[in-house]
């Protein structure tokens, strides 16, 4: 990976966190291939990631409509209502 970082003019940190998916990788970012215990990534892969950096990006996603918000703290107790308070009416 550190030859990857090297190639493309990157931290060897970056290459690492969007190779294992800890970091969103970027837009058209190479599928890594395994060789053993060791993650390459293919020379053109690279250079066709390395010549759409230039590209037009894409339009970010639409913003998720915002959910509404609950009260904080503890919710309150509701006023007792003269019919369940037992008031009169009941059956002797």
């Amino acid at each position: 990976m550190r030859q990857t970082a090297d190639y493309i003019g990157t931290s060897y940190g970056s290459v690492r966190l969007w190779t294992y998916g800890q970091r969103p990788a970027p837009v058209g970012w190479p599928s890594s291939v395994k060789f053993g215990g060791r993650v390459r990534y293919r020379a053109s892969d690279l250079d066709d990631f390395v010549a759409h950096l230039g590209a037009a990006p894409a339009p970010p996603p639409p913003p998720a409509p915002a959910e509404p918000r609950r009260p904080r703290g503890r919710p309150r107790k509701l006023a007792p209502t003269p019919a369940a308070a037992g008031g009169e009416g009941g059956a002797a």
